[in-house]
């Protein structure tokens, strides 16, 4: 999309999700290019629209943060992998994992419970993002370990942009139908579901902070991606989208 359009397509949505997928941010040229626009849109426009990154969502911040995926991500075995949340010292003022945004019960949950499901193989080591994505304004709010022992960071923000990003799928605990071949299914729980919602919600109060909008329903149409269902595949849903 040529930069105008995607400058215009921005000044209409209320906020951005990078989400999880099954490549490497630098995969494709034109997806990553793309993406560290959004970003910089995010970062620059002034106005307060939110960006979530989940899984190859958060590498993709980190890798535009960090100036490439080779400067900031590394091999780790999570591959379907429940975990409980290690917080670090900066979720306490967080704007997400914060008292003033998560109720103590519900961080309870996320600290405390194999709630958040892991299904990635790269991520970043808290010394690469402590060289290469705190000095630019990211701040770690959680950390894991994988099967080896190797600690990586599974939650991130911006200190003072509504950037947030999570290394683990929010999403699975209410909406993956997939068992993931029996291997780490996620918990389908309340506590888990409550935990999640609430994620959710605050990414769409995030949202709401904005006056963007579509000039109106033929406008939206015209921005609106409509795709055919045709099942589920062992990864997810498959949809497809008639080319004009």
């Amino acid at each position: 999309m040529p930069r105008d359009d995607l400058e215009e397509l921005f000044s209409k949505l209320n906020g951005v999700v990078f989400t999880g997928g099954p490549a490497q941010p630098e995969t494709d040229k034109q997806y990553f290019d793309t993406a560290t626009a959004l970003y910089n849109l995010v970062s620059t426009s002034g106005s307060h629209v939110p960006l979530w990154g989940t899984c190859l969502g958060f590498e993709m911040i980190s890798s535009i943060v960090g100036h490439g995926e080779d400067n900031v991500l590394s091999d780790f075995d999570a591959e379907k992998l429940s975990l409980p949340l290690t917080f670090t010292p900066s979720a306490d003022v967080s704007q997400v994992y914060g008292a003033a945004s998560m109720p103590s019960a519900v961080r309870e949950i996320l600290s405390s419970q194999n709630v958040t499901t892991n299904w990635h193989e790269y991520g970043v080591s808290s010394s690469a993002f402590a060289t290469s994505l705190a000095p630019a304004g990211l701040v770690a709010t959680s950390t894991n370990l994988d099967r080896e022992g190797k600690e990586f960071v599974s939650s991130l923000e911006h200190s003072s942009l509504p950037i947030f990003a999570t290394q683990w799928h929010p999403e699975a605990n209410q909406f993956d139908t997939t068992d993931k071949k029996g291997d780490s299914t996620p918990s389908r729980s309340s506590d888990a579901v409550l935990v999640m919602q609430h994620l959710a919600n605050f990414f769409v109060g995030e949202a709401r902070k904005n006056d963007h909008a579509f000039d109106d329903k033929d406008d939206f149409s015209l921005h609106v991606l409509n795709a055919t269902s045709s099942g589920t595949t062992f990864d997810g849903w498959i949809y497809y989208f008639e080319k004009e």
